[in-house]
């Protein structure tokens, strides 16, 4: 008999507060493992799970990691998760069950909805009946096809893992509410309840803001859809317009030479710094007032996150997902003009050069939402509940399963 998920409540905070503060209502730790897929670098997929570690020893949970190494991409991964918990790699379903049998919860990450996906851990699961919590970070990306005859394509190649996802996981889940809508659409015709689970970071505390020029920092992959060209072009705009003005832009990608090429023929070119990738960009969000955002969405930003903990507001499209309303006064919403992109960030870079006061209240804006809802702890809080919600719902479907 396949099994359907049933509809589920989001983890609310109300939901998350009922995971007793000393830890899981078990009588002893609950083990989890994250199966992530083996990549060359390492990105926000890995951090974002890696650094609220900590905070979830503190709630009773002790994680370990599974990496799906099949086609050989690499040790990146591994070498990150090795300093920070115990790690293992595999190859084949073989030698991930082996694995995954020794654990409460077997937690997946997707980067691009079931695309991505550590394959061979979902299948270990569902061979070895182990509970399953299932991450779809930012599921709209990669876009479909433009042309009916490849979406058509696209959309047959990943339906076997999304019924998989239908069939073996026990909770479903989205960084963001963003990126839950994006993947409820998906998975509409499976019936599939995904929740929303927003991620977290831990706390440095809030940084003095600094004086000098307005520094604006930009941060994220140098790609189409971060569109660093128009943060490039608002910079000389406003420049141009009299704004006391300097920026950073780190990361790196596809548009990389482009955009050093556009930086280098700006007439604002000494006002711009291009630092590459950055590991660890905290250092130079710390040195600016703001972070922008010129995306075109955004499922689960983290970077966002790190700005608004350390008291940095956000300048960002308007109705950009991913940094809604909820987050209150801590983003400054740009108006855009499909016609002149540049034109509205130009315009609200000028608007805090020249008032300060503005760039307090944006940074204490951000660090507010930050502070109730996006700490390393309220992260390990909701993990834990989901974690506790899929023992609970995964035992009374094998129950329902065994019947049948």
């Amino acid at each position: 008999m396949a099994h359907r998920l049933e509809p589920v409540a989001d983890v609310t905070e109300e939901a998350a507060a009922a995971v007793p503060p000393g830890g899981m209502p078990a009588t002893r730790r609950l083990r989890v493992l994250m199966a992530v897929s083996a990549a060359e670098g390492v990105g926000g997929l890995e951090t974002s799970f890696g650094r609220i570690v900590p905070a979830l020893r503190e709630q009773g949970v002790d994680a370990s990691v599974l990496v799906i190494d099949a086609a050989g991409a690499g040790p990146a991964s591994a070498v990150f998760f090795g300093q920070l918990m115990p790690t293992y790699t595999a190859r084949t379903v073989r030698q991930a069950a082996r694995i995954v049998r020794r654990y409460d919860v077997v937690h997946v990450h997707g980067a691009a909805g079931t695309v991505l996906w550590p394959l061979a851990a979902v299948v270990a699961c569902a061979l070895t009946r182990t509970r399953l919590v299932a991450t779809l970070h930012l599921p709209g990306v990669p876009d479909l096809p433009p042309r009916r005859r490849g979406r058509l394509r696209a959309k047959a190649e990943r339906l076997p893992r999304e019924l998989l996802l239908a069939w073996a996981a026990d909770v479903v889940a989205s960084p963001t509410e963003a990126a839950a809508v994006v993947a409820r659409h998906r998975l509409a015709p499976l019936r599939v309840p995904v929740r929303a689970l927003d991620n977290g970071v831990p706390d440095p505390g809030p940084a003095a803001l600094p004086g000098g020029p307005l520094r604006l920092v930009f941060v994220g992959r140098l790609s189409e859809q971060k569109r660093p060209d128009v943060f490039v072009d608002a910079v000389e705009r406003a420049v141009s317009d009299g704004a006391d003005i300097e920026a950073d832009l780190v990361g790196d990608g596809p548009l990389c030479v482009n955009v050093a090429a556009r930086i280098g023929a700006s007439a604002a070119r000494d006002r711009i710094t291009m630092h590459g990738f950055v590991p660890d960009p905290g250092a130079i969000l710390a040195a600016g007032h703001a972070l922008v955002q010129t995306s075109g969405a955004e499922g689960g930003p983290m970077v966002a996150m790190e700005a608004a903990a350390i008291g940095r507001g956000i300048i960002a499209r308007d109705g950009v997902p991913g940094l809604g309303a909820e987050w209150g006064d801590g983003v400054l919403r740009v108006s855009m003009d499909p016609a002149d992109l540049a034109g509205g960030f130009a315009r609200a870079f000028a608007v805090l050069a020249a008032d300060r006061s503005a760039v307090e209240r944006l940074g204490a804006g951000a660090r507010a939402r930050y502070a109730t809802h996006h700490t390393d702890a309220h992260a390990a809080r909701r993990l834990a509940a989901a974690y506790t919600d899929a023992i609970r719902r995964g035992g009374r479907r094998r129950a329902q399963g065994s019947r049948a």
